[in-house]
């Protein structure tokens, strides 16, 4: 019975990696090849973005073969890493980001929650929302650290976040959930757009 438990939750691990990385990159593809085919013969700009997307799926897999589930550069800050995931779907939907990250190190499996939930946070805001702008903020306390996307887009529009089950927010929560920190998603408190919020508690002991 351990055997079987351990072997399903390696197998539900194995594919909240599959869904927060290579599928979510794959269908950047899908949209960029499809955008490419409506601005012929001026794609030039859209093929250059769907070789790179390709590329960084093509080193997701690899890492996912390797069992490396780290971030996708092992010498990128967390916050060069934020950014250049904003600077890249800005590129392809016109959504403005802004990305705010503090330099200080964290725990390697803090960082790599932070990261995926980053980018299910805005393909959130790419399938759902509509918007014009998103942020990405990251806050950090002696003994916590925060993550916030928010978008300026619908908004939830009576969604209820607890009623999914696929592999996005639930596969989100459970990530969340394993080094004992909290998901919150709703209406932005100014009343325009949807705040996914991230809070995971750590000690400094666990970051040197």
């Amino acid at each position: 019975m351990s055997r079987d438990a351990g072997a399903t939750a390696e197998r539900e691990r194995i594919a909240r990696e599959i869904h927060d990385t290579i599928a979510q990159s794959l269908t950047s593809v899908v949209m960029l090849a499809q955008r490419a085919r409506l601005e012929q013969p001026t794609a030039d700009s859209t093929l250059e973005l769907i070789e790179s997307t390709a590329r960084e799926a093509l080193r997701e897999a690899r890492s996912l073969v390797a069992a490396n589930a780290g971030l996708p550069q092992r010498d990128g800050s967390l916050a060069d890493t934020l950014a250049q995931l904003g600077e890249r779907f800005s590129r392809e939907t016109g959504v403005t980001v802004t990305t705010d990250a503090p330099l200080t190190e964290l725990p390697r499996d803090i960082e790599v929650v932070l990261l995926r939930c980053a980018q299910e946070g805005l393909a959130n805001v790419r399938k759902h929302a509509n918007a014009r702008a998103a942020s990405v903020p990251v806050a950090q306390s002696d003994n916590s650290v925060s993550l916030r996307v928010a978008d300026d887009g619908r908004g939830l529009g009576g969604f209820q976040p607890s009623d999914e089950h696929g592999f996005g927010l639930s596969g989100m929560r459970d990530r969340v959930g394993l080094v004992g920190g909290t998901l919150i998603v709703a209406d932005a408190a100014t009343g325009h757009g949807t705040e996914l919020t991230v809070h995971i508690p750590f000690t400094k002991d666990a970051a040197s």
